[in-house]
């Protein structure tokens, strides 16, 4: 009968709507784990570069500079330490496989972070003692990871990002 086969469809659909629900649920999980761990990787870096760069009196170029290389660095390492140890891949395995997303992933933090940081002056103090830095420094630290959070759900759900950790 026709209502029959209505019915049947109406039940298909929302085992469909289900299943995507789940999907999206999975990937916004991964999403969050993922830039939790992208922020300390990058935190690390950044704490350094900003801790150098402010101590030693660089200009504010050279600390953005020097605060963004080192996230990078750091974020890379860990993304890929994390993928050698979890499928025993070797460095330049390991590479290929994060680089895209890893790149974009930090590079979205990077700009809400120092961004915040720059506007906030706590790039501009005299010394890490200042409690503006570490104001400046948690503000940053939470911009950096809501800017990057959606970036990584999109491309967790594009297939561009993978959980490595």
């Amino acid at each position: 009968s026709s209502s029959y086969q209505e019915k049947k469809k109406i039940v298909a659909d929302e085992k469909e709507s289900l299943k995507i629900t789940e999907i999206i649920v999975k990937n916004f999980i991964l999403a969050f784990r993922v830039t939790f761990h992208c922020l300390i990787g990058c935190s690390i870096g950044e704490i350094i570069g900003l801790i150098i760069g402010v101590e030693f009196h660089l200009s504010t170029t050279i600390t953005i500079l020097l605060a963004t290389l080192l996230a990078f660095l750091f974020g890379f390492f860990f993304a890929i330490l994390s993928l050698k140890k979890k499928k025993e891949l070797n460095f330049v395995q390991s590479f290929k496989i994060i680089w895209l997303g890893e790149f974009i992933s930090i590079s979205t933090m990077e700009l809400a972070m120092n961004s915040v940081d720059y506007y906030m002056g706590g790039m501009n103090v005299a010394s890490i003692f200042n409690s503006t830095f570490w104001i400046a420094f948690t503000y940053a630290f939470v911009a950096g990871y809501l800017a990057a959070l959606p970036v990584n759900y999109i491309m967790i759900s594009l297939n561009k990002k993978t959980c490595c950790h």
